[in-house]
C-alpha cells in the first residue's frame, strides 16, 4: 500500500542522483548488489550490539538503493526481467538481515514476546512475497495485502529509532502490528487468489475440475461409437463366402457320400462311378452305354433282369472281361435263354 503512494514521491527525489550515477557509467545491477549488501552489513552489525539508532540510519540510506536502481534502469532504457528477478531476490536477503539481527538482540536480552514478534514478521514477510510470485506465475492477480514489504520496513525501521532515543513501548507496539498485519496479509493473498480460481473453474477454463464433466462426478466415460463398415470391404467378404460354398456335381457326390467315412474338406472329392444304381436316372442311362458296347449282350441283360436277377449292380465296360470281343453263343447266358420257350 506504502509503495503506490510513497514510490512517486521518492522517485522524483532521487531522480538527480541517477542521472549522475549513469553518467558515471554505474549499472542498475551495481546499484542494487551494493545496496543489499550495505543493508545486510549495517543490521548485523549494528543491531546485535543494540545500536539502534544508528543501524536504523545506516539501513535506511542503503534501502533507498531499492528505488535508485529502478529509477535508473527507467532512465537508461534498460529495464529487463533479470533487473526485476535480481532485485526481488536480493530483497529478501535485506529482510532476513534485518529481522533476523534484531530477534537475535531480543534473545539475548531475553525479550522473549519481542523475539516472537520479530519471527512472525520475519517468516510472513517471507510468506507474502513468495505468495505474489506463485500466484502471478500462475496467472492470478495477487497484489492486494495490508502490510506489504514497504510497510514491514518502514514500521520497524522508525519504531527501533525512536526507540534508540528513548521511546518507550513503540518498539513493541509496531513490531506486534507489523506480525498481525503480516499474518492477515498472507490470508488476504490466499483467499484472493482462490476468489479467481473458483471464477475459472466454474467457466470451464482452469483452476479446479469442472464438476460438469463424467470423470469429476465419478461417472465412466462413454464409450467412442463404432466406425461403419467399409461397403467395399463387406462386398469382398460376400464374395469370398460365395466361392467358398460347393456347387456343381462334386456337391452331390459328396453328399451321397458314405457318413462313416467323410471325405478330406482340404482334398478334392472324387465323383462317384455312374454304375451304381442309385438314383433311377442312373439306371436308365446304364442301358444304352452297355448296349452301345456289347451289342447282343444288351438282350441278354434284359433277359436277366425279367428273369428276376438282381439289378442293383452293373458291370461296367472296363470291368468285364473280353468286352471288346465277340461273345461265344454257346457259352452266353443269352443264348439259353433264347432257346427257352
Amino acid at each position: 500500500m506504502l509503495n503506490r503512494y510513497a514510490r512517486a514521491f521518492f522517485t522524483r527525489v532521487l531522480t538527480p542522483t541517477a542521472r549522475l550515477l549513469l553518467r558515471l557509467g554505474v549499472g542498475p545491477d551495481t546499484v542494487t548488489l551494493l545496496g543489499t549488501l550495505g543493508v545486510c552489513v549495517s543490521a548485523i552489525i549494528c543491531f546485535p550490539r543494540g545500536w539502534m539508532l544508528g543501524g536504523t540510519l545506516a539501513v535506511t540510506a542503503f534501502i533507498f538503493s531499492d528505488l535508485l536502481d529502478g529509477t535508473m534502469a527507467r532512465m537508461s532504457g534498460r529495464t529487463s526481467k533479470w533487473g526485476g528477478f535480481l532485485d526481488a531476490t536480493l530483497d529478501r536477503f535485506g529482510d532476513a538481515a534485518i529481522f533476523g539481527s534484531l530477534a537475535y538482540y531480543f534473545a539475548v536480552h531475553d525479550k522473549l514476546g519481542m523475539f516472537l514478534a520479530c519471527m512472525i514478521c520475519l517468516i510472513s514477510g517471507s510468506v507474502t512475497s513468495y505468495a505474489r510470485a506463485k500466484a502471478e506465475s500462475l496467472g492470478f492477480r495477487c497484489d492486494v495485502g495490508y502490510i506489504e514489504r514497504g510497510e514491514r520496513l518502514v514500521g520497524s525501521l522508525v519504531s527501533t529509532g525512536l526507540d534508540g532515543l528513548g521511546v518507550p513501548y513503540i518498539q513493541a507496539i509496531a513490531f506486534w502490528a507489523l506480525a498481525v498485519g503480516s499474518t492477515c496479509t498472507v490470508v488476504q493473498r490466499m483467499l484472493y487468489v482462490r476468489k479467481q480460481a473458483l471464477v475459472l473453474a466454474a467457466s470451464g477454463q482452469g483452476g479446479l475440475p469442472d464438476p460438469s464433466t463424467p470423470a469429476a462426478a465419478g461417472q465412466p466415460e462413454p464409450a467412442e461409437p463404432a466406425e461403419p463398415a467399409d461397403p467395399a470391404s463387406s462386398a469382398d467378404s460376400a464374395e469370398s463366402a460365395a466361392s467358398a460354398e460347393p456347387e456343381g456335381p462334386v456337391g452331390s457326390a459328396s453328399g451321397s457320400a458314405d457318413p462313416a467315412d467323410p471325405a478330406d474338406p482340404a482334398e478334392p472329392t472324387e465323383p462317384l462311378e455312374p454304375t451304381e444304381p442309385l438314383e433311377p436316372e442312373g439306371q436308365a442311362g446304364a442301358a444304352p452305354e452297355s448296349a452301345d458296347v456289347a451289342g447282343p449282350s444288351h438282350a441278354a441283360s434284359g433277359s436277366a433282369a425279367a428273369a428276376g436277377s438282381e439289378p442293383t449292380e452293373t458291370a461296367s465296360p472296363a470291368s468285364v472281361p473280353n468286352a471288346g470281343a465277340p461273345a461265344e453263343p454257346a457259352s452266353t447266358p443269352a443264348a439259353n435263354d433264347r432257346e427257352a420257350p
